[in-house]
């Protein structure tokens, strides 16, 4: 499943504030490198995806640059968004 509930909401809410566009045209965004982030991005919150296939609480805090407690609830409320699966229960 994935990102996929998280990213439909944000092309759903692009389509509700640009009511000239249809979805040909967030598709042709989406498909172009250059504009495709902004298309899934929405204040803080946005559907990327990491390089590494497997992120523990330490190397998330340092790739966004945070205390790890604050990548753990980073983490709680990606998982809860359905962005992220858990393989297995964090030690």
């Amino acid at each position: 499943m994935g990102p996929l509930p998280l990213a439909i909401a944000l092309v759903a809410a692009h389509l509700r504030s640009h009511p000239t566009w249809d979805i040909r045209h967030v598709a042709d965004r989406l498909a172009n490198p250059r504009t495709r982030s902004d298309r899934l991005a929405a204040g803080d919150r946005s559907v990327a995806v990491s390089p590494a296939p497997i992120v523990d609480e330490r190397a998330a805090a340092a790739c966004v640059g945070c205390s790890v407690s604050d990548a753990r609830h980073r983490l709680d409320r990606s998982h809860a968004d359905i962005l992220l699966l858990e393989p297995e229960p964090p030690a």
